[in-house]
């Protein structure tokens, strides 16, 4: 049995556009194996997007809900003084 039967891709839903997503989070979820960023979200959605330049996202969101509810998401990840993620199912 292969180990991507053990270890699936997780779609990632990144919350919120600050410097630490593009230097650390998203770069770190590139790197891994088993993660992909799907989409990142902001208040402002245009930040988002700028965001997202050099890296393959494919979506933006400018409301927080709207990451949260997509069904393209496996779990999210926001910055905080510890490390949170949440899984959405």
């Amino acid at each position: 049995m292969s180990i991507e039967k053990h270890f699936p891709t997780v779609r990632w839903g990144i919350l919120g556009a600050a410097r630490i997503a593009k230097e650390h989070v998203i770069p770190a979820m590139h790197a891994s194996q088993h993660g992909q960023s799907q989409a990142i979200v902001a208040r402002d959605q245009d930040r988002a997007s700028k965001t997202t330049k050099g890296f393959d996202i494919l979506t933006t969101y400018g409301f927080y809900e709207a990451l949260l509810s997509a069904p393209d998401i496996d779990a999210g990840i926001f910055r905080c003084p510890i490390i949170c993620t949440w899984n959405m199912y």
